[in-house]
């Protein structure tokens, strides 16, 4: 008996040392640091899906000095821009990172680093209390130990698995510049994405199909029981404690991305959470004695968002600054930071227009600003109008979620 224990036992140590070697030579999620090896390594079709360990298990430990946070919008700013020089600095946004999970990014990395700098983009969507947290969010990758467990796990393996002699490229690091590829214009993006914020309830999220800044009391389900806009909150007054340099912007998409939030009834509660930033950000300096952060407003019509669409039928058309109506290109997150850090720099000329600092002095005319923007650009671009209307047509022809304007009155 003694002596199948021990086989057992040690055939058990054998097959995890053999999971471990596997998974090291591997580094499915590029956390550990295995010489990349083309045709064999290289290619992390694993990090596709599981970006949240790519980014928490591999670099939150690191030592930075400016750290950048966001949805998938910031992921187009620059870690390398002139701004950072000579600062150790990682991007950690993420697709879909809700309010809660950036202030708990920010709060790992403001108390384990002498953190200097943080830019923080803010995204209407992220403060809705009814969006569910990401499928591969875990508070399991904010541990210590985090990296030693995936080493040793089966999952780990699996993943191994599809990684060795898979052909394609390395995922960009957090502080590394993302390329900016040069990609054919498609109107087919453009809708497709106005659809899925519309129809698959990015700004609406299934089941509840609701916006509010705080869930209803005594709700439960997939709502967050903590009001967003208070853990943004949590992070304003934290960035003062660790005297931060923290820079707040709200992310500049495109003009029909507006349109097509207008087009769900939201246009007033997203003027409301703009003037709830801006007296989040001015209270909590109030409280600790600070000046209040800069908060910078990119969003509306301006002379980047408004980007007039190409013919799609042209030979290579592209556009200068979006992909699709909600994500800018990495040369529009260098015109923030050169907005953001005061930069001039002579090769990219920054528009007077873009960009506007807010505070409670001027949130009021400013959003007076917007409306009127609003008019001239439904104005000039008939056909980018007739197109929002028609899927909002359609999307409430097919959407269980049909009475949008009634979200206007909760809460």
């Amino acid at each position: 008996m003694r002596r199948y224990l021990t086989h057992l036992t040690a055939s058990g140590l054998l097959a995890l040392t053999l999971a471990a070697v596997i998974n090291w030579l591997a580094d499915p999620y590029a956390i550990f640091g295995a010489p990349s090896i083309p045709g064999f390594n290289v290619a992390k079709p694993a990090v596709a899906t599981n970006g949240r360990i790519f980014k928490m298990a591999g670099y939150l430990y690191r030592p930075m000095d400016a750290l950048i946070l966001g949805t998938s919008r910031a992921l187009n700013i620059n870690p390398k821009h002139e701004a950072f020089s000579g600062l150790r600095t990682l991007n950690l946004a993420m697709a879909a990172q809700p309010n809660a999970e950036t202030a708990l990014i920010f709060q790992h990395v403001a108390e384990h680093n002498r953190l200097q700098t943080a830019v923080i983009g803010l995204d209407f969507f992220a403060s809705n209390a009814y969006l569910p947290f990401p499928d591969d969010f875990s508070e399991e990758n904010f541990a210590p130990d985090r990296k030693l467990k995936l080493l040793l796990s089966f999952d780990t393996l699996k993943a191994s698995k599809n990684t060795l002699f898979q052909h394609g490229p390395a995922p960009t690091a957090p502080d590394s510049a993302k390329a900016d590829i040069n990609k054919k214009f498609s109107k087919h993006a453009f809708i497709d994405s106005e659809k899925s914020y519309m129809w698959g309830g990015t700004y609406l999220p299934s089941p509840k199909c609701r916006y509010a800044f705080a869930v209803a009391k005594g709700e439960t389900g997939k709502a967050q029981q903590t009001p967003p806009l208070e853990q943004l909150r949590a992070l304003i007054g934290l960035a003062h404690q660790h005297r931060v340099r923290l820079l707040l912007f709200i992310s500049p998409a495109h003009a029909r991305q507006w349109e097509t939030l207008a087009a769900l009834g939201l246009w007033e509660r997203w003027e409301e959470w703009k003037r709830k930033l801006v007296e989040i950000n001015e209270e909590e300096a109030e409280r600790l004695h600070q000046p209040a952060f800069p908060l910078w407003d990119f969003s509306g019509y301006n002379r980047i968002t408004t980007e007039n669409l190409p013919d799609g039928n042209a030979p290579n058309a592209q556009m200068t600054g979006y992909v699709e109506s909600s994500h800018y290109k990495p040369n529009i997150g260098n015109l923030i930071l050169d907005r953001l850090f005061d930069l001039s720099i002579p090769e990219r000329p920054l528009p007077e227009d873009f960009g506007v600092r807010i505070s409670s002095s001027n949130i009021a005319g400013h959003l007076t600003d917007i409306r009127s923007a609003r008019l001239r650009y439904r104005q000039t671009h008939p056909q980018d109008i007739a197109e929002i209307i028609e899927l909002e047509r359609d999307v409430k022809a097919r959407n269980r979620c049909i009475t949008y304007t009634a979200i206007q009155n909760e809460n």
